[in-house]
């Protein structure tokens, strides 16, 4: 796998276990890195009835070995594995998945998940979206809608959500938010090319490895009767289908959990980056600096907290990073990606001394793409960054989204 930092337990000549270190830097076979920074500190072991295996091993955060990626505190970061009966490397079928791990929690992200533990359940409900026994195309790749009305009775809060998967077929999920009734009839499935634009305000996501997402227990999505809050929504399915199997049906989605006991401060999104991008074929290519200026955060009247980012770009994607930038001071990245895939998507957590967006701060989002087809015309693409946000000292009342072409910025799709 592209930019992988591998570690192998496996049992060497003399039949005793013991930890290989390789790396990837490309889809190739993985080579044996120089610094063999893991130690195996408990050979594997298996559980009864042989369904899972359990191995111990210990390594530095920082080994400042190029070949090595850090281990960052208080940052989820996306983990592969996969187990094989043989010490070669192979294609491991089933016995393979993935997810994301904090390996070590910061004493705010402690604090937290106890704040969390202690809320009160009593008033959560749950909203479930899915697809109705869709039978998936058998077409390698295919993005199917449907649309929803949210519960609008009142002012709720979304305060969590979680997959709900019935196939390995579902490549990921995106909740976008309508902002009045789509044209499209409440329920029924429809092609994604033809979504309204009414309805193209990225909202919620799901990708492989996530799995419930808790909201800070301060804030919360709009939903319901507030002015701006989520009353219709369309749910988007993309279906990952290279076998092109025939008959599968899905009822995959996303359960939102929901309360009435609205929480101190509004969830918002903040988007940046480049649509139409023009990437050349057969060279690497990387995009001009796409910039979000100081002058759209500056009308902002309070700090805002910086929850999660989620990078994204398509295929020919490499590398995406947002800097931030304060006065004269580049400040830790809010997200990076050197080895992007867009297999592996989802959100980062924003390490927290970068998490707070000042009224005056910058954002500068820069994408590389790798074009290796020689008979490939130049090729349309889009790099977007997406980030989950809350106002420290109110409720937010308006979000901004930077049109590079007229330099303006706009609040909910109108012009400032």
């Amino acid at each position: 796998m592209r930019g992988s930092d591998i570690v192998v337990v496996l049992k060497n000549d003399a039949g005793q276990w013991e930890a290989s270190v390789r790396f990837s830097s490309e889809f190739e076979m993985p080579v044996i890195d120089s610094h063999q920074d893991w130690t195996l500190t408990q050979a594997p072991t298996a559980a009864a009835g042989g369904k899972s295996v359990t191995a111990m091993l210990q390594r530095m955060l920082k080994t400042c070995d190029d070949e090595d990626f850090e281990i960052r505190l208080g940052i989820q970061q996306p983990v592969v594995w996969a187990i094989g009966g043989s010490p070669s490397f192979g294609y491991d079928g089933s016995n393979r998945g993935d997810g994301r791990v904090n390996f070590q929690e910061s004493e705010k992200q402690k604090l937290e998940a106890a704040a969390l533990k202690a809320l009160d359940r009593s008033s959560y409900k749950n909203f479930t979206l899915t697809m109705q026994n869709y039978t998936i195309p058998s077409q390698e790749t295919s993005y199917m809608c449907v649309n929803f009305e949210f519960p609008a009775d009142q002012q709720y809060h979304i305060v969590e959500y979680a997959p709900k998967i019935d196939n390995g077929l579902v490549h990921h999920i995106l909740i976008y938010q309508c902002q009045n009734r789509p044209k499209e009839p409440i329920g029924q499935v429809y092609e994604c090319s033809s979504m309204s634009t009414n309805c193209a305000t990225f909202t919620i996501g799901w990708a492989p490895g996530v799995d419930i997402v808790q909201y800070p227990s301060v804030a919360g999505f709009p939903m319901g009767s507030a002015p701006g809050a989520m009353k219709f929504g369309a749910l988007q399915m993309h279906y990952n289908n290279p076998d092109h199997i025939s008959g599968v049906v899905d009822s995959s989605g996303i359960r939102l959990t929901y309360t009435s006991a609205l929480r101190k401060y509004d969830m918002g999104i903040l988007m940046t980056g480049s649509m139409d991008i023009s990437v050349p074929p057969n060279k690497g290519w990387s995009t001009v600096p796409n910039v979000y200026p100081s002058s759209c955060t500056q009308r902002f009247t309070e700090n805002i907290t910086l929850v999660n980012s989620f990078l994204h770009m398509h295929k020919l994607g490499k590398t995406i990073q947002t800097k931030h930038i304060r006065g004269d001071k580049e400040l830790l990245p809010i997200g990076l990606k050197n080895y992007y895939d867009f297999n592996y998507q989802g959100g980062q957590v924003i390490p927290e001394s970068t998490n707070t967006l000042v009224p005056g701060d910058q954002f500068i989002t820069i994408t590389l793409y790798l074009i290796i087809l020689a008979d490939l015309n130049t090729q349309k693409y889009a790099s977007m960054v997406t980030l989950s946000i809350f106002a420290q000292a109110g409720r937010i009342s308006s979000l901004w989204e930077y049109q590079k072409p007229t330099n303006t910025c706009l609040i909910r799709g109108k012009y400032l």
